[in-house]
């Protein structure tokens, strides 16, 4: 038994050693093939973007849209009421604000691109707002609660706040 394994074995390694070219073909890896990549493009803006306001966030199905004409539908999703406005700006931090977080929109000036009124559930809680927009970054935003003499939270300061691409 053992001049049996013994031969075996040598055989074995016999066979791994060989210069035998078709055994060597049969293990070899295939030669990688190249693929193009092809950039995504723009990203397609849909008809209509639907727009949640919820108390603490705004949800959208894309932040990233092609500079041009967009309709975005806001649309109250709690009874709490909801305003629905637009900036120009990198983020919410870096516009102008009143003592409570609300935007001061008065302070925006010419970076206020539209906002609706009030959108109060059972009473028209849905609002489209048509803008053109140019390549740029922008927030979207619920202004609610906007007057701190009042003592209201702003609902900007919640977190109800978005931003948003556009790309040429």
């Amino acid at each position: 038994m053992r001049l049996f394994l013994s031969v075996t074995a040598v055989g074995l390694i016999a066979a791994s050693c060989s210069d035998d070219k078709a055994a060597s073909d049969t293990t070899a890896s295939p030669e990688p093939t190249l693929t193009s990549v092809t950039p995504a493009g723009p990203p397609v803006n849909p008809d209509t973007v639907v727009v949640e306001l919820h108390t603490g966030s705004i949800v959208v199905s894309q932040t990233v849209f092609t500079a041009g004409t967009i309709n975005f539908e806001a649309t109250n999703v709690e009874e709490d009421p909801h305003v629905f406005a637009i900036a120009r700006g990198d983020s919410y931090e870096a516009l102008p604000q009143r003592s409570n977080g609300a935007i001061d929109v008065d302070a925006l000036g010419d970076d206020l691109i539209a906002k609706t009124g009030l959108l109060i559930e059972g009473l028209g809680a849905t609002k489209v707002l048509t803008v053109d927009l140019a390549p740029g970054t922008y927030v979207l935003f619920c202004n609610s609660g906007d007057d701190p003499e009042k003592g209201e939270t702003s609902h900007a300061s919640l977190g109800e706040v978005l931003v948003i691409t556009v790309v040429g």
